[in-house]
């Protein structure tokens, strides 16, 4: 049986939304070059830039500055993951 739909859930499966190929793209023309030694900065830099988009939006912001540190660590662990995929999609492109 499916746990049901919470807004954290609903904030999250937004949020991954956010996480994409061309805002690794954007990212990666400000930041330089992605490596192996800057890959997990990368990472993080993709994910801030990620949520820094969605909390533009005074309603998101609400929700998501609403999260206990628990919450929002739990979120940031999720989109981590993600954007980890993002990051590995990416490279397997490039080569």
């Amino acid at each position: 049986m499916a746990r049901p739909r919470t807004r954290f859930d609903a904030m999250l499966e937004q949020l991954r939304t956010y996480l994409n190929d061309n805002r690794l793209v954007s990212l990666l023309s400000k930041e330089g070059e992605l490596t192996r030694e800057n890959r997990g900065k990368m990472i993080k830099r993709l994910v801030e830039d990620a949520v820094d988009e969605y909390r533009r939006d005074e309603d998101l912001r609400e929700i998501f500055d609403g999260l206990t540190d628990l919450e929002q660590g739990v979120v940031e662990k999720k989109l981590n993951g993600v954007a980890m995929k993002v990051v590995k999609n990416h490279e397997a492109v490039e080569k």
